[in-house]
């Protein structure tokens, strides 16, 4: 009996811990590609992602839901390149520690170097980011890419797609390395 009590009074002594959602609508993860000298802006529309109570921080992209402004590119991309059939979403995942978030000021952004593992195309890579963190609200958190971070698409074995691609669309020029953006807006589960 004395051992019940005394771990419920651990359970109530325990701060409250929240877990946080990202808003997929009012999020963004852009990348941008160089074809034939021009720059263009393209993004995913659908992710899902959350941050653990521990700091651990995972965003899954939908691939099947590419955005390039143009429906028969999105297909072409989808088939030759991202290969959908095979590999349906791509998994980012870092851990911001677990008294990160609760250490935040109000409207205040706080830069922070990290490394991340992003999951793409069936092949795991470890990359560097500069994270800025804004705590907008008690229960509204803002993460961002503080510079694009440069994916290089050869290590995610997209060497084949990329000259698919240039064959059939007859680009001069791909580029092999984007540079990818995030603006993530999480809210709290906690009241």
């Amino acid at each position: 009996m004395n051992k019940i009590i005394y771990l419920l009074l651990l359970l109530i002594n325990q701060p409250v811990l929240a877990e946080w959602t990202l808003n997929n609508n009012a999020s963004r993860f852009n990348y941008f590609s160089l074809k034939n000298d021009d720059i263009e802006v393209k993004s995913f529309s659908n992710m899902s992602g959350t941050i653990s109570d521990q700091g651990k921080l995972i965003l899954k992209i939908d691939l099947g839901s590419i955005d390039t402004n143009n429906s028969s590119e999105n297909l072409l991309i989808q088939d030759l390149f991202l290969e959908t059939k095979f590999f349906q979403e791509a998994e980012l995942s870092l851990s911001l520690g677990s008294k990160l978030i609760d250490s935040l000021q109000l409207s205040k952004a706080t830069q922070l170097p990290i490394k991340a593992t992003f999951d793409l195309h069936g092949i795991t890579q470890h990359i560097d980011l500069t994270l800025l963190i804004t705590r907008l609200k008690h229960n509204f958190l803002l993460i961002k890419t503080y510079e694009p971070v440069l994916l290089k698409l050869t290590d995610f074995g997209f060497s084949d797609g990329i000259e698919k691609l240039r064959q059939i669309k007859d680009f001069k020029s791909i580029t092999t390395t984007v540079p990818i953006s995030l603006n993530l807006f999480f809210t709290s589960t906690e009241n």
